[in-house]
């Protein structure tokens, strides 16, 4: 198979081509300079992989939470590359990324990324099932919800910021907490994702499709103030 991964939900960017049996994999970690840095490190990948864009049997990309801009620019870097391509785009929940490869161990999988205003982004699988939806969570809303569920079994937390949730999550529930930092190297999982889905005939995200970012932009929420306020 011949595809393209990227993974904009963070500062910390990942790329991914894949030729055959060779991948090229890339992460840049470059703060906001994003724009910058996106289209010119595709570029350099793909040729890294001998890969053209005409190519491509498909794309993948994490379709959020996370960065407003990074989010944005990865999108519109994809939809153009999809158009010349003429091939499928698949996207995912990053959070459903950062816990692929740990569904199947004895343990409740939480994937958490830090949403700042002391909330989390978060979501929660037992048994590769998912027990607490993806959301724009309060640290006391996470505790009340681990809580409810009542188990036994151990936490394991994954995501760019699994080691802070984890601290405090250790002030809550029992349970033993272990956590796995996974924030570079998503865009094979990205890759085998789309892979999967793309074997199995689905045809990816519509045009009219973009981002998930679940919480409002700071624009959104100061319009939704002013309105409350008129």
């Amino acid at each position: 198979m011949k595809a393209l991964a990227i993974d904009t939900a963070i500062s910390k960017i990942s790329i991914a081509a894949r030729n055959g049996d060779k991948t090229v994999s890339e992460t840049y970690d470059i703060g906001m300079r994003q724009s910058e840095i996106l289209l010119p490190a595709i570029i350099s990948v793909m040729e890294k992989c001998a890969l053209e864009v005409k190519e491509l049997d498909f794309l993948s990309i994490s379709q959020g939470p996370g960065s407003f801009t990074g989010l944005r620019i990865g999108y519109a870097s994809m939809k153009a590359i999809e158009f010349a391509a003429d091939k499928p785009l698949f996207a995912y929940s990053v959070l459903d990324v950062y816990a692929e490869p740990f569904l199947d161990l004895p343990f409740i999988i939480i994937s958490a990324m830090d949403a700042h205003m002391e909330k989390f982004y978060l979501k929660a699988f037992d048994n590769g099932k998912c027990i607490i939806e993806e959301g724009d969570h309060s640290i006391d809303n996470i505790m009340r919800l681990l809580e409810g569920y009542g188990t036994d079994k151990d936490f394991l937390v994954v995501g760019p910021d699994s080691k802070k949730f984890k601290s405090l999550l250790e002030s809550g529930p029992k349970n033993t907490v272990r956590a796995v930092s996974l924030s570079c190297g998503t865009t094979d999982i990205l890759l085998n994702l789309a892979e999967k889905d793309f074997l199995e005939g689905k045809t990816g995200i519509k045009d009219y499709d973009g981002p998930v970012y679940i919480r409002k932009s700071e624009a959104e929420e100061n319009l939704t103030s002013a309105r409350t306020k008129n």
